[in-house]
């Protein structure tokens, strides 16, 4: 089995990946109320996820781990926040690899189509929040 699928299959057993403003919501539930269909459907559960993937037509693998994924690249400033939480229990996962790539703001993606380099590519692992942050440019594609 090659790297991508290992990725994929981990990151749906991990959970799902919520934008950072997601995260304001309420990320846990007590967990003698329940988890899963049943805590949701009894109101333990304050958040409902749908884990997904996007694989995205310019997967790279072997990425590198780094917190800023410009290399100089012109572009409005963007700071990303993902949260990664579990999908059926909704509390953050830690530690979780959070693989980001775009391309920068002329639509130009790294890595493909002759285009050397790494820019716009980065992993983070998430902290004790389940939060990993990324300086990046805002894509323009």
């Amino acid at each position: 089995m090659d790297e991508h699928v290992t990725r994929r299959g981990s990151l749906v057993r991990i959970g799902g990946i919520v934008a950072g403003a997601l995260a304001t919501g309420g990320l846990a539930a007590d967990a003698s109320e329940g988890a899963g269909p049943a805590g949701v459907a009894s109101g333990a559960v304050k958040c409902v996820l749908t884990p997904e993937l996007t694989e995205g037509p310019y997967y790279v693998a072997n990425e590198a781990v780094r917190r800023n994924i410009t290399e100089g690249r012109p572009g409005t400033p963007l700071t990303l926040r993902t949260t990664v939480v579990d999908a059926s229990t909704c509390k953050v996962v830690k530690n979780a690899a959070v693989d980001v790539w775009h391309c920068d703001a002329l639509g130009v993606y790294s890595g493909v189509q002759g285009n050397t380099g790494t820019f716009m590519r980065g992993i983070q692992r998430t902290n004790a929040s389940g939060l990993a942050v990324f300086k990046t440019v805002y894509p323009g594609w």
